[in-house]
């Protein structure tokens, strides 16, 4: 199996998904004059030894022929498998205008969401609840003023848009419950590597076999075909 796609740096640690780890990826970082080429084997993270240690988050070729293994994660790849994580809800980021995966926890008296909660804003999505007796919606904070004595004495609107205000006079606003996995399955680029509005080119493979020849001086298995 291959894939091969283009994507572009935001500044921090970058996971690319798709839809398997792959056992060798070849990456081209174009932005850069010339084009830096890396490579990475999961054969050799996989590995233990000392010699493969120095290898395993991948070999950099700087275009002029200088070939350098990653000294860690952050400046290399990893295979990265998120599938389990936990459900998240879509949100509308008031700063795009785009759905994102949100974590949601239950409403709980008593919590301070003035101090822990983050309230709704021109860049930021405000902490998600739904109520202790789950209803299908989710309720962002638009307002935190402190703790939640008590749940709102109307009830939870089930309107989405309108707001409901709980015993400590914190604000929510009624989202729908629009589930998503918060996750995924292939490689992950090192934060280092990741500078923001870079140009990525990538193919990353998939492969039926993948061995360990042996020590080539004590085995030579062409010496025993028939």
């Amino acid at each position: 199996m291959k894939v091969s796609g283009t994507l572009i740096a935001d500044g921090s640690v970058i996971y690319v998904d798709i839809g398997f780890i792959p056992d060798y990826i070849e990456l081209f970082e174009l932005t850069s004059d010339p084009e830096i080429v890396y490579r990475w084997f999961k054969c050799l993270y996989e590995r233990d030894t000392a010699a493969a240690a120095s290898f395993m988050y991948g070999i950099c070729d700087d275009g002029a022929g200088a070939l350098a293994p990653a000294a860690d994660g952050d400046n290399g790849f990893i295979p990265y498998d998120a599938a389990g994580e936990a459900m998240s809800v879509m949100i509308v980021d008031p700063s795009t205008g785009i759905l994102k995966p949100q974590t949601v926890t239950d409403w709980v008296a008593a919590t301070n969401y003035s101090t822990g909660g983050t309230d709704r804003s021109a860049t930021a999505i405000g902490t998600i609840v739904r109520p202790p007796t789950h209803n299908g919606y989710v309720y962002e904070l638009i307002t935190g003023s402190g703790a939640g004595t008590s749940e709102p004495t109307a009830g939870w609107t089930t309107t989405p848009g309108e707001t409901s205000t709980d015993g400590g006079s914190n604000i929510w606003m009624c989202r729908r419950e629009n589930i998503c996995v918060n996750g995924g399955v292939g490689f992950a680029i090192g934060a280092t590597l990741s500078v923001n509005s870079d140009i990525w080119a990538f193919t990353a493979e998939r492969h039926d076999r993948i061995g360990d020849m042996g020590d080539a001086a004590s085995a030579a298995p062409l010496s025993f075909r028939p």
